[in-house]
């Protein structure tokens, strides 16, 4: 379980640090997350379920209305392009976290965290700065009948933690400061052996793969928040 569960959001640093309000009087309804962002399979994953919606700015309103007070976009009802193709990956690759200590950085939804707890990981940490994000990713687990924990550590303001074996990465390299802040978290827990998967979806600001990529796929978007019909992603190991 969450711990945070009454932590004020300006104590978190990230898009809830304006809302100074209790997170479980933020946290949509079951009923709005069943009518406008109900549990679908993830692309590629047959056997993983997880709230998603079609229609972003309209579950965004409807939130908004249900709570009555201004929210941040629900961006952990959308399973990325980037985020699809790595809990695919993980799933078919399964020796890569099967055994070992995984944490998934900005999981939305936590589709990755949960492949890797299906692919057999030890222990997986499913992280985001937004406390709504993962309390969402707290229902997809119970969901799914799968046990994660959960962070709202900000690791663009500190290190990966000790006894991570796995870093996953997905379509987190939109902004140029907060990408590099990350880049250099991510630079020493490679410099400690930690091993690090990057699944970027064309994204402006993420590392550019020293060899070549582990898998390369095509994945559909949401052209409302993309622009653009289909994206492709490009998993490799970030080996600075």
């Amino acid at each position: 379980m969450i711990e945070q569960s009454r932590e004020c959001a300006t104590e978190q640093c990230g898009p809830m640090r304006s809302l100074c309000v209790p997170i479980h009087e933020m946290m949509p309804s079951q009923y709005l997350l069943h009518r406008m962002a109900p549990p679908q399979t993830v692309r590629g994953c047959s056997a993983l379920r997880v709230h998603q919606t079609g229609a972003i700015f309209s579950l965004w309103r409807a939130w908004e209305e249900e709570c009555d007070r201004e929210t941040p976009v629900p961006f952990w009802a959308v399973v990325w392009p980037a985020a699809a193709v790595l809990a695919h990956y993980v799933l078919k690759e399964r020796g890569l976290v099967a055994g070992k200590t995984v944490l998934e950085v900005g999981c939305g939804g936590g589709a990755a965290a949960l492949a890797a707890a299906m692919a057999g990981a030890a222990k997986v940490i499913a992280n985001d700065v937004d406390p709504i994000a993962t309390r969402i990713a707290e229902h997809n687990a119970q969901a799914n009948g799968i046990h994660l924990d959960f962070s709202n550590r900000d690791f663009t303001c500190g290190e990966i933690p000790a006894g991570v074996d796995v870093v996953l990465v997905a379509d987190l390299f939109y902004e140029r400061t907060v990408s590099h802040r990350l880049l250099r978290a991510l630079r020493a827990a490679r410099q400690r052996g930690v091993r690090v998967l990057v699944a970027d979806g064309q994204r402006p600001f993420a590392p550019v793969p020293t060899g070549e990529p582990l898998w390369v796929r095509k994945a559909p978007t949401d052209r409302e928040l993309e622009g653009v019909a289909e994206r492709t992603v490009r998993i490799f190991e970030y080996n600075p």
